[in-house]
């Protein structure tokens, strides 16, 4: 199985789902500023290799982000 973002080395992809504000339009510049800033912040082996935006995020009653529904979506994706 290999998806986009697939390293043979680790064996995964670091993906992040992203649920952009009002008001920012999805685009490459967004994706690239976006990963810089997280991987300035995290150690190398955490980098972000593939980012995805989200129109909306599964949540519970409680307002939490279900992840694994958004798990679920991707490994569908990648089958």
């Amino acid at each position: 199985m290999r998806g986009h973002g697939y390293s043979r080395r680790l064996g995964q992809a670091i993906k992040a789902t992203v649920k952009l504000a009002d008001g920012f339009e999805k685009s490459k510049q967004l994706e690239k500023e976006i990963k810089r800033f997280v991987n300035k912040k995290v150690s190398s082996y955490k980098h972000i290799q593939v980012l995805e935006f989200a129109d909306e995020m599964p949540k519970t009653i409680s307002g939490k982000i279900k992840r694994t529904d958004i798990r679920s979506i991707d490994r569908t994706k990648i089958c």
